[in-house]
């Protein structure tokens, strides 16, 4: 299980507000662990999502709007 967390706060807590692992899952890419989030950085043809390791988990940035979210362990 992911914890999901957003600095927006229009955005709900512990959920996936911005659809992130529906997106990813579109493309063919799984989420099953943290690490899994960082694979759409492989994808040179994305240029919406980017995710970055941080010391509380993943970050993943939507570019289009500048939110991001945090999932955690």
């Amino acid at each position: 299980m992911l914890r999901v967390w957003s600095d927006s706060p229009s955005l709900p807590r512990k959920t996936d507000p911005l659809h992130v692992l529906p997106y990813l899952a579109g493309l063919g890419l799984t989420s099953r662990t943290l690490d899994d989030l960082l694979l759409i950085n492989a994808d040179d043809t994305e240029e919406e999502v980017h995710s970055f390791r941080v010391a509380e988990g993943i970050a993943v940035s939507i570019a289009s709007d500048g939110l991001w979210l945090l999932f955690e362990p």
